[in-house]
């Protein structure tokens, strides 16, 4: 069995850099009233990459993209990221009145959510791509939406948004609890939240852009991160660095 290592130098660049600048950007733009381009957001954040970019603005899996939906059907014209939504999706809400569901109704309504990719996406259309929840709105009850699922797949529309975004397939013997305690010491936050920013982090320090439509063609090819971890590729291949240390010693 290979030796596990700690990368230090991620974890520094995470906890120190990375957490608190999305932890800002979460309270301030993705949920608050600053714009990622204020005055006050360059004075915060002061990071190309992470202002303009909308995956690396949260810190808990409830401001994730992936929880629009289902946060526009809980919280209906008073939804968390109403000031982000275009007329078209102000309107779709509007109609929503979820209101008389029961615990039984949420929980089928989270399950299709779960199992049809949530929705992810990371460009415009970004936590609603074919996610039928969305349409559920001004729906009664669960045989209501189990017909509309029907009627959306006898018509040979798509029920989900990617492959990738499925429930994973559990692995027998992994586990990154020892880990977790080591987050959890360095940052704080929760785990089911943590393990959300991690997926980020991966992609912050690869300054991942979304090319799969024209949504961030404004953004530059070359465009980099501020924090001067300039080995977040590498290191996402397995390549320890000098500055890690043997994880068996958490063990």
């Amino acid at each position: 069995m290979s030796k596990q290592w700690l990368n230090e130098e991620a974890l520094e660049v995470l906890s120190h850099y990375y957490y608190p600048r999305a932890r800002w950007l979460q309270n301030s733009c993705n949920w608050g009233k600053y714009a990622y381009d204020s005055a006050e957001a360059n004075k915060a954040v002061n990071d190309p990459l992470m202002q303009s970019i909308d995956i690396y603005d949260c810190f808990s899996r409830d401001a994730a993209g992936f929880s629009n939906a289902i946060q526009d059907l809980k919280f209906m014209k008073d939804t968390p990221k109403a000031h982000h939504h275009d007329e078209a999706r102000r309107k779709l809400i509007e109609g929503y009145d979820t209101t008389g569901w029961d615990l039984k109704t949420w929980f089928y309504v989270y399950l299709c959510h779960r199992i049809t990719g949530s929705g992810a996406s990371f460009t415009r259309d970004h936590g609603y791509r074919n996610n039928a929840i969305q349409y559920w709105g001004n729906l009664r009850d669960i045989k209501d939406m189990q017909d509309h699922m029907t009627y959306t797949k006898t018509n040979g529309k798509p029920l989900f948004t990617s492959i990738g975004n499925q429930p994973p397939s559990p692995r027998k013997g992994v586990s990154c609890l020892d880990f977790m305690d080591i987050l959890l010491e360095r940052m704080g936050g929760a785990p089911r939240d943590n393990e959300d920013v991690l997926c980020d982090f991966v992609r912050f320090g690869q300054n991942y852009v979304p090319r799969n439509d024209n949504t961030f063609d404004h953004v530059a090819e070359d465009i980099t991160n501020n924090s001067g971890w300039v080995s977040g590729w590498e290191q996402r291949q397995g390549k320890p660095r000098d500055s890690g240390i043997q994880l068996d010693a958490f063990m």
